[in-house]
C-alpha cells in the first residue's frame, strides 16, 4: 500500500500506517438494530476516517451537532468550546486540508456508508449532518 500523503511526526508511511483509526458509528440507537430497519443504507454513516476509534455518538465526537443549527460539533476537539482533544482536530479533517488554524482546516473525512459507498463528508460545524445518518431514522416531518 503506498500513501499520498505523511505527517511530520510519522515522515515513513510504513509507520504512519500503525497510527491510522476509524471512527466506527456506535450510536445508541443502533445497538442490536437489523440493517433492515435502517431508513436508506445510503444515508446511514457505517465509519470514518475521524481519529477517535470509538465516538460516543453525541456532538462531542461526531459530525451532527445535534440538530441544533448554530451550534458546534467536535466540542471534545475544539479549543474553543473547552475540548481536552484540540490537538487531535486536524485528524480528522486531515483530508485536502487548505487551512492551518486550531478550528478551520478547509479539509473533509472520509466515509463509509452502509451501502458500501464512500464519499468526503467536508469539514462542518455540524449544522450539514443530520443526526440520522447516526441513527438510521427517517427524516423528521416538518
Amino acid at each position: 500500500m503506498r500513501l499520498i500523503y505523511s505527517y511530520s511526526n510519522y515522515p515513513d508511511p510504513s509507520k504512519l500506517i500503525q497510527h491510522a483509526a476509524y471512527g466506527l458509528n456506535h450510536h445508541p440507537r443502533n445497538r442490536g438494530r437489523n440493517t433492515n430497519d435502517i431508513y436508506r443504507l445510503a444515508e446511514f454513516i457505517f465509519c470514518t476516517d475521524h481519529s477517535e476509534p470509538r465516538p460516543e455518538c453525541g456532538s462531542g465526537d461526531s459530525f451532527h451537532n445535534n440538530d441544533t443549527l448554530g451550534t458546534w460539533n467536535l466540542t471534545s476537539y475544539r479549543k474553543s468550546q473547552g475540548g481536552s482533544r484540540w490537538f487531535s482536530y486536524r485528524d480528522i479533517w486531515r483530508h485536502n486540508v487548505r487551512r492551518y488554524e486550531d478550528e478551520a482546516t478547509g479539509g473533509r473525512s472520509n466515509t463509509l456508508w452502509l451501502d458500501g459507498h464512500v464519499t468526503g463528508i467536508e469539514e462542518t460545524n455540524g449544522d450539514d449532518v443530520p443526526t440520522r445518518w447516526y441513527t438510521g431514522d427517517p427524516p423528521k416531518k416538518l
